[in-house]
């Protein structure tokens, strides 16, 4: 775990309507430079959404987004991920049948400079940007620890190895802000085991918001959590104060009867 200071991202009065739904509301949250973040929250608790607003795929309602110190609250995702803001998604999204290297390669399109008639013919610059995304993928599966399988399909890699691949196709755009949407979702303890390495390692390149239902992997992982309950932000402290807190436990196992009364 890191000691983290400067604040990377800031939330304030971050909210999301959807018709008479308030999916969030009143988010205020800083996710400090170098630090793992965990996420939590029982089902429909507002965690992903969370997650599609500050990337940008979803506009916030109401609120702020700051990044790196400049407000991005009205910037579109791909210009979002150009600054930084980096996510992977619950469902894994590889193309079976082709290479575990060109899959990756697809998560670094971003890095890329030329333009269309660039590509087109093949011009120095369009090289140099191949090239530039290239290396950007195998340095991302060295960095999850599938080297080893770059060309490999897709198809053949294990459901742990299929996390791991979409960990290094985000990794390959180099974010300074990362986003694991449920990375451990239907892994077995041995791979979730190797997920929690790879997690570390990630982290030595840069800030990590993890967003799980697997709490001793949160909890074993993660500088603090924040926790989410109906939209809200009920708690954000390091891992034994989230554990103790009681609107936590009330929003995790429901009212103690023994209390009521």
């Amino acid at each position: 775990m890191t000691v983290a200071t400067r604040e990377l991202l800031r939330l304030e009065g971050l909210g999301r309507r959807f018709g008479g739904l308030r999916a969030l509301r009143d988010i205020d949250l800083g996710v400090r430079e170098g630090e793992i973040m965990g996420l939590i929250g029982p089902n429909g608790a507002g965690k992903t959404t969370l997650v599609s607003v500050v990337s940008g795929q979803i506009a916030a309602s109401e609120g702020r987004v700051s990044f790196g110190g400049d407000d991005v609250t009205g910037l579109a995702a791909h210009r979002r991920a150009r600054a930084g803001i980096g996510r992977t998604f619950q469902n894994v999204r590889l193309f079976a049948e082709e290479t575990v290297l060109d899959n990756v390669k697809t998560g670094a399109y971003l890095l890329g400079r030329s333009g269309v008639i660039e590509a087109m013919l093949r011009l120095p610059r369009q090289r140099t940007d191949e090239r530039e995304i290239g290396a950007a993928a195998i340095d991302a599966l060295q960095l999850v620890g599938l080297a080893d399988r770059a060309l490999a399909p897709a198809g053949e890699l294990s459901t742990g190895e299929q996390r791991l691949a979409e960990l290094a196709k985000a990794a390959a755009m180099r974010p300074r802000l990362l986003f694991l949407d449920e990375p451990a979702a239907g892994l077995n303890p041995t791979e979730e085991a190797r997920l929690a390495e790879t997690i570390q390692t990630l982290s030595t390149r840069m800030t990590l918001v993890v967003i799980e239902h697997h709490l001793d992997l949160v909890m074993s992982l993660c500088d603090r959590v924040a926790v989410l309950d109906f939209g809200r932000l009920i708690c954000v402290g390091t891992p034994d104060e989230v554990r103790s807190d009681p609107g936590v436990i009330a929003a995790y196992l429901g009212p103690d009867p023994a209390r009521e009364g």
